[in-house]
């Protein structure tokens, strides 16, 4: 696959609001307060070596999931990660144990910023030729994305709106110590059972922590680059992918058919018919293996705007990550006459 073409994000964004609490917490309302749209991060499935090639897999079933939980419009945003060290308020991980066409295994962990697991075990569904089949229906596992998108919800409307603020307030006092510990290091502890807690809150008019909150909504113009370079990438593969598992599935299902008939000792005619198909259809399947093994997840540089000039971020995306925090850590250094 080409390496993806670079894209060009300008600008200081304004610093996000924070949460304002609501004495009326309905988790099945229509509108949500502020407080319960938990900014989300999905980060790539590890994925088994099989059959599929594991980036194409890995993309997949991660960004379907993105895509499934950001069109509930029930969270704040919803990204695909460079990698597991951005403090969000909400953090998906996981591993594709199965996946062939007719079954898919998932094993899920998701956890907020303190550190507490909301979801911690396997998902399973399988799917038939008819899943494939279906007018409409672009995703033959759909039903296995819409039970996550519940467990989260379900777990979400257990938590107060207290809790879902300091959850936020969390995730925003963890970016804060990463950048400038002697200012803020103090400020969470972290206990035996690995969570994180708030021994202290700055003031409301601490000026590094405007600053850091500055900062911050400038690494969300990467963040959000990294989401754009997967929808491509996801965009790319995900025709070839999925003609890929119907194939597996069909030949299944031909198989199938061709191993009872010949048990049978009847329906030759329909058995040989069977074999043809069966045969065209695994050099079709091989084809498209072979397609599927040319996915490669590249990126190429990513340009950025930085305080009016344009910043080129080279390598993985998790080495571009680096960069762009380097950058930007020296920029708040300058700001408050620390050495950079």
């Amino acid at each position: 696959m080409r390496a993806l073409a670079p894209l060009l994000i300008a600008g200081w964004l304004t610093a996000p609001a924070g949460a304002t609490p609501s004495a009326d917490w309905n988790p099945a309302a229509a509108q949500l307060p502020e407080a319960a749209l938990l900014s989300v991060g999905v980060l790539a499935m590890d994925a088994p070596d099989g059959d599929a090639p594991r980036a194409a897999e890995s993309l997949h079933v991660s960004f379907t999931l993105r895509q499934v939980l950001e069109e509930t419009e029930r969270w704040g945003p919803v990204r695909m990660m460079a990698g597991p060290d951005h403090p969000v308020e909400l953090l998906i991980t996981g591993t594709v144990v199965a996946s062939d066409g007719e079954r898919l295994i998932l094993h899920l962990v998701a956890a907020d910023a303190t550190g507490e697991r909301w979801i911690d075990r396997e998902y399973r569904a399988t799917a038939g030729l008819e899943d494939y089949l279906e007018p409409g229906r672009s995703e033959p596992f759909e039903a296995l994305y819409a039970e996550i998108a519940a467990d989260l919800e379900r777990h979400r409307a257990s938590l107060s709106l207290q809790r879902l603020e300091h959850i936020i307030e969390v995730s925003r006092l963890r970016y804060a110590a990463a950048l400038a510990p002697d200012a803020f290091g103090g400020h969470l502890e972290r206990g035996p059972d690995d969570r994180f807690r708030i021994r202290r809150l700055p003031a409301a008019d601490d000026p590094i922590l405007a600053r850091i909150e500055r900062v911050r909504a400038a690494e969300h113009l990467f963040v959000d680059t990294v989401d754009l370079q997967f929808l491509r990438a996801f965009e790319e593969v995900a025709p070839t992918y999925t003609a890929w598992r119907k194939a597996n599935v069909e030949t299944r299902t031909l198989l199938d058919e061709y191993r009872e008939n010949a048990r049978a000792r009847k329906g030759r005619q329909t058995a040989r018919q069977r074999y043809y198909q069966m045969r065209e259809l695994k050099l079709h399947q091989q084809s498209l293996r072979e397609a599927l093994a040319a996915f490669a997840f590249e990126v190429g540089p990513t340009t950025l705007e930085l305080n009016g000039e344009l910043v080129q971020l080279s390598g993985t995306l998790a080495a571009q990550l680096g960069q762009w925090r380097e950058l930007l850590g020296g920029i708040h250094a300058a700001e408050v006459g620390l050495p950079p």
